[in-house]
């Protein structure tokens, strides 16, 4: 009999997800908010990574973590939300046994080496704060290296443990997943076999990466703050302060929701509530993250309003040129790529004093009269290649417009027909409101675009196309 439970114990080889609501409406409201939340994570985090790589003067150790910091995030949310994403849109959400195992894997590998790299900031600001003299030897290339390596290696080791732990046990009986992913929990609840032996083995395990990391990061804050209160200027209280806030605020929210996912008897889980504190710690803070890091810090450029230095690297800038032309949705992307590699070349053979950064309000050479890296200002430094480049960026510029505006109008004479043809006035009306919303985005967008970049640069007035910018990068958006 005992044989006969174990054949139909490996027998499973699927799992049905419940989702986060069953309801059809919501789950289309929750299919938006969750794909916006998700591509706010995969802008900010990739931006991130790839300005701090890109930009000279982040290449710190502060900045090395934070870009490791950036991959983990995109790595965990990414193995959960796009499949998320998907299910809001199916009827059967049904995931096989190894695809369920990959994602759980994935996902405890990149959750737990978060762990130790959140603790590796935090020795970080402790060498920063409190050995400030020998912080070039003690946070050397080599140090960073091994903490980050370390951190990996701990989360391949849990990953390996975890799942080897989870997926060993026989599941029998029901095969639906009351969470959104594969989660420890649900699939403890769904395990036919006795699971204390595997519970006290994850938790132990869990405990110790929680406790170890925790103890270092509270160790080394708790030395950060002897020395704060030592300092006997009231500006340097602050500025120790303000290095440390943003990494305690991350600290907070991700420590604070894992604890209370984990660490607790599976007797205490509520399934419903844990899945919005599975949302919140999976898809919000990888989201939060990037904002709570840049916001906070003055390298990130977004102080500009209240710093007298208002430079940037020449990578910094090609990074920061690069983000808005995926922020125009692909409509000025393609000009942007061949224009930058231009105009590269053309400040490397034209610039008549080889600076590392370009200063927005003090070099003549090098300075652009804008609040960011775009192409009306780059291009007026540029100066004997304007009209060339120019007739190159309006070729693309004006081949992506054409092309995104016949598909717009094309799409709506087939649907002003349709509409003709309908009887009803109060059908009709439905039918136009739909529309309405989506009318008043074109209009405002592609007329705002049109206006900045479809003209020649003599007609340019800086000022008035500034204001213009801050419409289409802060208005529209609302």
């Amino acid at each position: 009999m005992e044989k006969m439970d174990k054949e139909n114990h490996s027998m499973v080889t699927e799992f049905i997800f419940m989702g986060i609501t069953q309801d059809p409406q919501l789950q289309i409201i929750f299919f938006v908010v969750f794909l916006l939340i998700y591509l706010v994570n995969v802008v900010g985090n990739v931006g991130m990574i790839i300005l701090i790589i890109t930009d000279t003067q982040l290449h710190t150790p502060m900045y090395f973590f934070l870009c490791n910091l950036s991959f983990v995030d995109l790595g965990y949310s990414s193995a959960i939300a796009p499949r998320m994403l998907a299910d809001f849109l199916t009827k059967h959400k049904v995931i096989s046994f190894s695809s369920c195992a990959t994602q759980f894997a994935f996902f405890v590998g990149f959750v737990d080496a978060e762990c130790y790299v959140l603790a590796a900031m935090a020795y970080d600001r402790f060498v920063a704060i409190c050995r400030p003299l020998h912080y070039s030897t003690l946070m050397s290339k080599r140090v960073c290296l091994v903490l980050m390596l370390g951190s990996y290696l701990a989360g391949l080791v849990s990953l390996v443990a975890h799942t080897s732990l989870t997926f060993s046990l026989s599941y029998c009986g029901s095969n639906i997943i009351n969470h959104f992913f594969c989660e420890i929990p649900p699939l403890l609840a769904l395990s036919c076999s006795d699971t204390y032996v595997s519970e006290i083995l994850l938790f132990s395990l869990c405990g110790f990466i929680e406790f170890s990391t925790i103890l270092i990061i509270f160790i080394s804050y708790a030395y950060i703050l002897v020395a704060i209160i030592r300092m006997r200027s009231a500006e340097g209280r602050l500025k120790a302060f303000s290095t440390c806030g943003s990494h305690l605020t991350g600290v907070t929210l991700f420590y604070g929701t894992v604890m209370f996912m984990y660490l607790r008897p599976t007797s205490s889980y509520s399934l419903n509530q844990d899945k919005w504190a599975s949302v919140f710690y999976t898809i919000i803070i990888p989201m939060l993250n990037p904002l709570i890091y840049s916001l906070r810090n003055k390298d990130g450029k977004f102080f500009s309003f209240f710093s007298e230095d208002k430079s940037i690297s020449f990578a910094g800038c090609v990074a920061q040129f690069f983000s808005a032309g995926l922020a125009y949705s692909h409509v000025k992307e393609i000009g942007h790529l061949f224009g930058y590699i231009f105009l590269y070349w053309r400040f490397c053979q034209h610039s008549n004093t080889q600076q590392q950064h370009i200063h927005i309000g003090f070099l003549w050479q090098h300075v652009i009269d804008y609040f960011f890296c775009d192409v009306p200002p780059l291009v007026k430094l540029a100066y004997d290649v304007k009209e060339s480049y120019q007739n190159v960026l309006y070729f693309f510029l004006a081949s992506n417009v054409i092309t995104h505006t016949v598909l717009i109008l094309t799409s709506y004479l087939f649907i002003i027909a349709a509409i003709l043809g309908i009887r009803s006035t109060q059908s009709r009306l439905k039918a136009f409101s739909t529309c309405s919303s989506h009318l008043i985005s074109v209009t405002l967008y592609y007329g705002s675009i049109l206006y900045i970049y479809a003209r020649p640069s003599s007609s340019y007035s800086f000022e008035r196309t500034k204001w213009c910018l801050h419409f289409i990068l802060c208005c529209s958006p609302c």
